[in-house]
């Protein structure tokens, strides 16, 4: 009888119908003024003899929350890898016409956290600058943005300069949002159907696209800006480490190939199994993982600033040398001069047999470098 349908240039579409029906429920395709909508009922009742629903584009799924996940491969991830996943949790579908320059990319590492799959949809496209929407077969496309030419028959009603606003009485509500409209980029496109009467807004500046790409990036850094505490599951051979957060928010089946910064140029550091850490993500960035800060514990090795991985040894340490052959000749001098009848030709049998003979002397370190202290 009557409907209002939304259309963002980033989001899903909805659409707010009042029909002479009794029930109205599940996945259904729905006429409106000329073009198809695939969508789902998300609620439907009856007032005043006329049913009100509410039908979102797609599947209906993209708004529950999902779980965390943690890509973390040798090879990195694709995105498309990630879309797919959000896809299969919510029951959607990818649409085939989506850019697939925007899905081939590769994450070295990427954190999903648990929450709205429409937030992590956003976040893993931000990487590449794409965006999303549900197109009117039900499908969720993604890519860039393009703003192509669109033509639609209709009759010019107002130009809004002031809210950014044109007002069509269009032939069928076949324009959408994310294209170029009378030399104008359409970011929201709403249709109106009264008995007799279609008319159409195409908003120039959406609020509501605004907002999710503002909101998005806002939840992400809110979320991705604290630092989590958690352990160590293992360190690999890289010197990375396997981090299983606490918080069911991010921990998932815990986070590989974990970086960490100890504050000291060119320092390694060994820990076993289970040390505590804090665990943080670099400028926000789901792709960026690291740990910040050791809790307690002790490291099984600590190599400072030193890129031969030699042992080191402190004042007070109990130490062997070698002693070099210019120490030798010297010493073996000092023996036979100092030594009643001794010979002090240099090639003489006994000091020859000193310089064949490796000296190894044991002492205690009495000083060591002030920079540097346990």
């Amino acid at each position: 009888m009557s409907g209002e349908l939304s259309m963002p240039r980033i989001g899903a579409w909805h659409v707010d119908i009042d029909a002479d029906a009794e029930t109205l429920a599940g996945k259904l395709t729905l006429s409106f003024e000329g073009v198809e909508l695939v969508g789902t009922v998300l609620g439907a009742g009856v007032s005043g003899g006329r049913l009100g629903a509410r039908i979102v584009g797609g599947a209906g799924g993209i708004s529950r929350d999902i779980g965390v996940k943690n890509y973390a491969g040798s090879a990195g991830t694709k995105i498309s890898a990630v879309v797919a996943d959000i896809m299969r949790e919510t029951g959607e579908t990818l649409s085939a016409t989506s850019d697939q320059s925007v899905l081939g990319r590769t994450l070295a590492k990427w954190e999903r956290i648990a929450g709205p799959a429409s937030h992590a949809l956003v976040n893993v496209l931000d990487t590449a600058g794409a965006v999303w929407r549900v197109l009117r077969d039900g499908t969720i496309w993604v890519g860039m943005a393009t703003y192509p030419d669109a033509t639609v028959e209709h009759v010019l009603i107002d130009e809004d300069w002031v809210n950014g606003i044109l007002t069509i009485a269009p032939e069928k509500a076949d324009l959408e949002p994310g294209v170029t409209f009378r030399g104008q980029k359409i970011d929201e496109v709403v249709h109106r159907l009264k008995p007799g009467s279609l008319r159409t807004e195409a908003h120039i500046d959406s609020v509501a696209s605004t907002l999710n790409l503002f909101l998005g990036s806002i939840r992400r850094q809110v979320d991705l800006s604290r630092q989590y505490p958690g352990r160590v599951s293992k360190q690999n051979a890289d010197g990375t480490l396997q981090v299983v957060p606490d918080d069911e928010k991010v921990k998932g089946a815990g986070l590989d190939r974990v970086t960490y910064y100890v504050g000291l140029p060119g320092s390694k550091v060994k820990v076993k199994a289970g040390q505590r850490v804090l665990l943080a993500f670099e400028a926000g960035d789901p792709a960026r993982p690291y740990v910040a800060a050791w809790q307690g514990g002790a490291a099984i090795e600590v190599t400072i600033a030193g890129p031969t991985g030699l042992p080191a040894a402190r004042q007070g340490d109990l130490v062997a040398i070698t002693l070099t052959d210019q120490v030798i000749t010297r010493l073996a001098l000092m023996f036979l001069s100092s030594a009643p009848g001794s010979p002090t030709a240099p090639n003489a049998p006994l000091f020859q047999t000193l310089l064949a003979t490796p000296i190894v002397a044991y002492g205690l370190i009495a000083s060591g470098n002030a920079l540097i202290r346990e």
